[in-house]
């Protein structure tokens, strides 16, 4: 079967990042909106980490040979228990700003989790990992009890700067989050709360005019179903 060969002149640019750019092309069907990787660019993969905290006092109990596998992780947080679990959600200038008429505009900050585009050839889980170190604020890798992918296939998002494909991962730490102030990130905004009250959380901020970035929202979802039992346990 023939493919069809698509010039720069022939698609309507919507939005242009640095790793990737949105086009509509006109088809027989209507238009179609594609996603074009850019040339001579750097990795288009990005990751995101829903970072679990082990409560100060509490014991961590994990199966005999836990390992970096999704069920693993939800059997250390079901033996643990819930509620002996904090995690952070970031705040972090971003260029976007929510307002309703007639009230004014809102704090211009997005709550998100840590997170950001792959460097070179890495995977995803060292992406992750590696940018959880960063904005959470770890010594390093070695602060990481264990991980999870939640998301392992990658899923398209638009960034506001960048159009990436995520992946979505969990990470078990023992240490309070300590977020710096670096690539726009607002320590004295950023939220360090239980793990079962994180939902609630960013439906309150965005109540109140905050902007949620809906990976967040999606991770936290997708979090509560697998611990659950997932669609499995809904048959």
């Amino acid at each position: 079967m023939a493919r069809s060969v698509l010039r720069r002149d022939q698609m309507e640019c919507l939005h242009r990042g640095y790793f990737n750019s949105f086009y509509k092309v006109r088809t027989a069907a209507g238009p179609r909106e594609i996603a074009a990787h850019n040339e001579n660019k750097s990795n288009l993969l990005a990751a995101k980490m829903l970072v679990i905290c082990l409560n100060e006092g509490a014991t961590l109990v994990q199966e005999e040979n836990p390992t970096n596998t999704l069920p693993s992780f939800l059997e250390t947080l079901r033996r643990t228990g819930l509620d002996n679990f904090s995690t952070l959600v970031l705040a972090a200038d971003r260029p976007v700003t929510y307002f309703q008429f007639p009230i004014e505009l809102a704090t211009n900050y997005q709550l998100e989790l840590p997170g950001g585009v792959g460097e070179g050839d890495e995977d995803t889980l060292v992406t992750a990992v590696r940018e959880t170190v960063q904005e959470y604020g770890l010594a390093g890798d070695e602060d990481v009890l264990q991980t999870a992918p939640l998301v392992i296939f990658p899923a398209a998002n638009d960034a506001g700067t960048n159009a990436e494909l995520y992946t979505t991962r969990l990470a078990l730490v023992r240490k309070s989050a300590r977020p710096p102030r670096r690539e726009g990130i607002i320590p004295e905004a950023c939220w360090f709360g239980p793990l079962t009250q994180v939902q609630h959380y960013l439906f309150k901020q965005g109540q109140h005019g905050i902007v949620v970035e809906w990976l967040a929202l999606a991770t936290i979802f997708h979090l509560g179903l697998e611990l659950h039992g997932g669609w499995t346990a809904l048959g």
